[in-house]
């Protein structure tokens, strides 16, 4: 199976795990009391809305008071007098977290209640009740279907009607931490909760433009059912009700009114536009939502229930020490108290976060429209599926040695980007999966299949090196430390390639022993140089020969031997030629360098011990521009830079067939200092005539390479730019052409 497939299928099996672990992991809610947690951690705390306050019936409050140190049992004009002063101080809502089912005496209730009264801007909590029994909450049947009963254990009649209005605020036990907060009770009616009550008064002012912009949401005439614009807030609940009948009875309700708060909201302050989106995104939304921590216990502004009874009002101007101006304030049990629903729970920021604080956390939360939001199914699983073919793709695309690295690299970048995600707008990536199923089973099942496929090629190598291997090879896989039987190299090379021209000729006029006889004549000649200037042969096929130079010591005298050995193989061809009259090969010579892998090639009963790689194939097509410029030795401009102990021509830019980067090639035309005059003159009237070309001055360049043939005309290169640019007369490359010739033969 080809290496992609095998990754492909990795891919996908990790996927599917991540698929299965993310259905376990969100039953067990491994990603909340995990991945979330870590997510809120590695976030930190964040700034609270001003807009939001509590006050903590605490320890010091019941010392300071000589009160008992439970809340249920504080005389209620304490209360009364909590909520005058923070009248004065000019709360804006005040928020009760704390029930008050039983009945005193003393006056106590008609004081509170008439506090409640006068500040006009009290809500009070109701607790819900479940029963399994129809007889537990004093109901007659149980309801279709088998549903949850819920009774709604309201305050007492005196104080309920004195209040603006009266919410559940239920925080179960289970989970243990508390990441969602529930804003509408489905199993009691829909009902609001405390947070959702507190903003709709609070942005009560901002009704009018709602009514507005649910008129043009659902059509001419439309209205709100029993409210008008002078509603008052006592009615607040009823406001809340018919708002969210609205909207969840016409899903598409809230797309319109967010898209007409949009186009005119020309005449709308900032605050006011803001408000409406996060009341449009309420009432339009699901029953909870997530909570977006803003740190430990005691981040939200926080003042003892003591310390408030003993705040002066402001005079003069003076700042009084409990600021609560404008604000919504939550009063209710914190530290180690308890109520009777239970009122204290871990967050990822501490472990005693009070429930007043859960409910001011999630108040906060929707003045400011902000939330956690988790990935929907199809994303999350768009998720898994594309971190498991990733994982798969690389864990078997790459060496073994990386992939315990990558792995690292891996988990870190994927928790940095949730991360990122989270921190800026609250978005929650999944992590258990991903990290603890996902990248564990993919690194261990990349590993152990690199194993297999790695021992499979090692035994597939014992069994090629008893058919064949140079004697050279053996002796050094014999002698060299470690296992022989896997040694290849890596070794950045220059590779030269020659083929004769008449071979073909030659072979059908001679017989098989006189050609046989003949050739060895011609690669002893090849061979020599080559060994001599330190290279070795690597190939030989039919005529063509491949010779290897490894870059031992210091690659330019490397560059420089192979140079020097590609003359003295073209002098000693046309010495064996001029020999050999009726025999000849002319020979063409190409030549580049890079990186090979030196090794055993081959499968079955034949081995061969060669070079592989790009700079062959590329010394092969070099050797081959030979034919179409009229030349013998051609070199990439890499070797014979800075060379000064050669002459050299250079040819131009060229795209080799089947390459895609460019090569500017050279003519070697032989030892600085050998060559005469005739020569450097033509190398330099070449060089101006290709700056013409370059330049696109075609008429120029085509006179200046007529010119040179006028006195050397057999020079193959010349003639070859003439044609060119005669047919580059007539039809010119684009204008963004990049004086590279693009080869369509080898």
């Amino acid at each position: 199976m080809p290496v992609m497939a095998r990754a492909l299928a990795l891919g996908l099996f990790t996927a599917l795990v991540g698929l299965v672990a993310n259905i376990v992991v969100q039953a067990a809610h491994l990603e909340e009391d995990i991945g979330l947690d870590w997510l809120f951690k590695l976030r930190g705390p964040r700034a609270v809305p001003e807009q939001v306050a509590v006050v903590a019936i605490d320890r010091d409050s019941s010392d300071a008071l000589r009160l008992p140190y439970k809340p249920e049992r504080w005389p209620r004009f304490h209360h009364a007098e909590l909520v005058s002063k923070l009248a004065q101080l000019d709360a804006r809502v005040i928020v009760f977290d704390m029930h008050f089912r039983e009945s005193r005496d003393n006056g106590q209730d008609s004081r509170f209640a008439d506090a409640i009264r006068d500040a006009g801007n009290v809500v009070l909590f109701e607790y819900l009740q479940m029963c399994l029994r129809p007889k537990d909450c004093d109901l007659e049947f149980l309801p279709t279907g088998g549903a949850l009963i819920i009774r709604r254990v309201r305050p007492i009649p005196e104080l309920m009607e004195a209040a603006t209005a009266v919410a559940p605020f239920p925080l179960p036990k289970w989970p243990l931490r508390k990441y969602q907060s529930w804003l509408f009770v489905s199993s009691a009616g829909d009902a609001a909760t405390l947070p959702v009550v507190a903003l709709q008064l609070y942005a009560n002012f901002h009704l009018p433009h709602l009514r507005d912009l649910l008129r043009a949401g659902i059509g001419e005439g439309g209205r709100l059912q029993n409210a008008d614009d002078s509603a008052p807030e006592q009615n607040v609940v009823t406001q809340v009700q018919e708002l969210r009948q609205q909207f969840q009875g016409n899903p598409a309700l809230g797309p319109k009114v967010l898209e007409g708060l949009r186009k005119h909201s020309a005449g709308i302050d900032s605050n006011t536009r803001s408000m409406l989106s996060v009341l449009v995104e309420l009432y339009s939304g699901p029953n909870s939502r997530f909570l977006d921590y803003y740190g430990p216990a005691g981040s939200i502004t926080t003042y003892p229930y003591h310390r408030v009874l003993q705040t002066r009002s402001r005079e003069r101007g003076e700042q009084a020490p409990v600021d609560v101006k404008g604000k919504v304030v939550f009063v209710g049990a914190a530290e180690d108290l308890r109520q009777e629903q239970g009122d204290s729970y871990p967050t990822p920021f501490s472990m005693d976060m009070s429930g007043v604080e859960f409910a001011a956390t999630a108040f906060a939360n929707l003045l400011e429209g902000r939330q956690v939001r988790p990935l929907g199914p199809l994303a999350n699983a768009l998720v898994m599926v594309l971190w498991g073919v990733l994982l798969g793709t690389l864990f078997l695309t790459l060496r073994a040695v990386y992939l315990v690295p990558l792995a690292g690299i891996l988990a870190a970048g994927y928790m940095a980007g949730a991360y990122s995600a989270f921190a800026r707008g609250g978005t929650w990536l999944p992590v258990v999966s991903p990290l603890f199923f996902q990248l564990p089973v993919a690194l261990i099942t990349g590993l152990l299949w690199q194993y297999r496929q790695t021992r499979h090629e090692r035994e597939r190598i014992l069994d090629i090196l008893k058919h064949y291997l140079p004697s050279e090879v053996v002796t050094e896989l014999l002698t060299a430390p470690g296992d022989p039987l896997m040694r290849f190299k890596l070794v950045n090379s220059i590779c030269l390639e020659s083929d004769a021209e008449q071979y073909t000729r030659l072979s059908e006029t001679l017989e098989p022993e006189a050609l046989k006889i003949q050739l060895d004549r011609y690669f002893k000649v090849v061979f020599e140089p080559v060994i001599r200037h330190g290279g070795f042969i690597s190939d030989v096929v039919g005529d063509a020969v491949l010779a290897i130079w490894e870059n031992a010591s210091s690659y330019r005298s490397v560059r420089a031997e192979a140079c020097l050995a590609a003359l003295d193989i073209v002098t000693a061809i046309d010495e064996f030629n001029r020999h050999n009259p009726e025999a000849q090969l002319p020979t063409r010579l190409g030549m580049h360098g890079g990186e090979v892998v030196l090794g055993n090639v081959g499968t079955g009963d034949h081995l061969e011990y060669r070079a592989v790689g790009d700079a062959v194939n590329t010394a092969t097509r070099v050797e081959g521009l030979n034919k179409q410029l009229g030349t013998r030795l051609l070199a990439s401009s890499e070797l014979v830079q800075d060379l000064d102990e050669l002459v050299t021509r250079e040819l131009g830019s060229f795209r080799l067939k089947g390459k895609r980067k460019p090569l500017v090639i050279h003519e070697l035309v032989g030892r600085a200092g050998q060559v005469d005059a005739a020569w450097l003159d033509r190398c330099s009237r070449f060089a101006t005539a290709l700056q013409y070309f370059r330049e696109q001055h075609w008429q120029k360049a085509a006179q200046a390479f007529r010119t040179l043939l006028a006195t050397y005309d057999n020079d193959g290169p010349s003639l070859y730019y003439l044609r060119l640019c005669e047919s580059f007369i007539d039809c010119p490359p684009a204008p963004n052409w990049d004086a590279v010739i693009n080869l369509t033969q080898k």
